[in-house]
């Protein structure tokens, strides 16, 4: 280094250092060069934010963006055919299709321009690569997700489950945020709301999860990953036994905490062989559940969540009510929801989709879960008369017009959201 230091004093010099990690290694690097202030220049770059901004803090970093359509196409094709040549009209069509389905990530991009170079220029050729972009992508693993590991291997252990976790939701998923530090918190990977904004904060300023809508205030509403990094998710999470996504019914399953299922069940062999396993943690449906398959999830004893996305059921399951450790629920159904749900003492969150024409009753005993910190209804719901106070529940929708009472608002002190649903007249507050 001090070589180096010598080499450059007194000379106007340009220097790039590329993919760096912490703030210790350029604390140490940058000792190296010296300070002449004679217009000399350094250009780093990083993965990380937080690195860009230590070195610079007067300077905002410049922040590389997703290519575009336009510029997706014309780095496919000039890897393909060459900066002199022009590709033919018969593939221009089908070419721009591949380049869009990269999803405007550079890496994947060069990757799939390589296979396209390699293989046939035929118009059936490239048709069968539009359809499996993500599979030539990982078959070349150790070119493309071998470099997105790193950003992995990188990661903080209390930050890796929070974006392992992001493997449950299907592929091009616009994932609430709220919904998803609402998972993170009842899985037991955080202790608390604000933590995971910041948490979430440091996954988006590494580039690892993307914000993709907003609400009006400039708020984040929405976030998701590249389909790339997906299957770094998936990869990385199968290796650890952290999660399993099922797309085929007819799937081998493995022992690991978290199931994801994304294609319909019909037969007990699926759930049946992850029901034998003590270890199972979580369930994600985004399918439909044959009715056969409802009383096994009474033997997911120890089962923290269980999110029935897309399925609707006639009844108000009481299967779950045996399901004592669950803190997070989301279902969607015809009927009230039952008395015998206060049996859920831990339930910390409880999402429904209200299938009926009627807007669903809430038993009374919901004051009994003394644990409850968020309640979504899809329908207007009617709050019974207040017995005690739920002193943790902090977010509560679409609460009637009707129930909006002095009364209701004491007994829920700590509430910081609210949905209402009616007229403004029926309020009584």
């Amino acid at each position: 280094m001090d070589r180096i230091f010598k080499k450059l004093k007194g000379r106007r010099y340009l220097v790039v250092m590329d993919d760096i990690w912490s703030n210790d290694v350029w604390d140490l690097m940058s000792r190296t060069f010296p300070d002449d202030d004679n217009g000399s220049r350094i250009v780093l770059t990083s993965r990380l934010r937080g690195v860009a901004m230590h070195a610079d803090p007067d300077s905002p970093p410049h922040e590389v963006s997703l290519l575009n359509a336009d510029d997706s196409w014309k780095l496919l094709s000039e890897k393909v055919f060459g900066a002199q040549q022009v590709c033919p009209d018969e593939l221009e069509d089908i070419g721009k299709q591949v380049a869009q389905r990269c999803q405007g990530l550079p890496l994947a991009l060069l990757v799939v321009a390589g296979h396209l170079f390699k293989i046939g220029r035929t118009l059936e050729s490239w048709k069968d690569v539009a359809k499996s972009v993500s599979k030539v992508v990982v078959n070349e693993s150790d070119s493309c997700l071998g470099v997105l590991a790193m950003s992995y291997n990188y990661l903080p252990n209390h930050l890796k489950p929070c974006f392992l976790y992001m493997g449950v939701f299907p592929e091009d998923s616009d994932v609430n945020i709220e919904s998803l530090i609402n998972l993170w918190v009842s899985e037991g990977f955080l202790w608390e709301e604000l933590v995971g904004r910041d948490c979430l904060e440091d996954l988006v300023s590494r580039n690892l999860i993307m914000v993709r809508n907003r609400r009006f205030n400039g708020e984040w509403k929405t976030c998701g990953v590249h389909d790339l990094v997906r299957d770094l998710i998936l990869r990385e999470a199968e290796k650890e036994k952290f999660l399993q996504v099922t797309k085929d019914p007819s799937a081998k399953m493995i022992h690991v905490r978290r199931y994801s299922f994304h294609s319909s069940i019909y037969q007990d062999d699926c759930l049946e062989s992850s029901s034998s396993d003590h270890l199972t943690r979580t369930l994600h449906f985004f399918c439909s559940l044959g009715s056969e398959q409802v009383p096994l999830m009474a033997c997911f004893k120890l089962l923290r969540v269980l999110a029935v996305v897309q399925y609707g059921f006639e009844e108000f399951p009481l299967v779950i009510t045996k399901l004592l450790h669950l803190r997070y629920l989301q279902l969607g159904y015809c009927d009230d929801p039952h008395c015998s749900l206060s049996e859920l003492y831990n339930l910390q969150i409880f999402i429904v989709r209200s299938l009926g024409h009627n807007p669903p009753t809430i038993h009374k005993t919901i004051w009994r879960m003394k644990h409850l910190r968020h309640l979504q209804v899809s329908h207007s719901i009617f709050l019974p008369k207040i017995p005690s106070k739920l002193q943790n529940l902090e977010g509560l929708s679409c609460l009637s017009m009707s129930s909006c009472t002095f009364e209701l608002f004491s007994a829920i002190p700590n509430l910081k959201t609210l949905t209402l649903h009616g007229r403004q007249k029926d309020c009584q507050v």
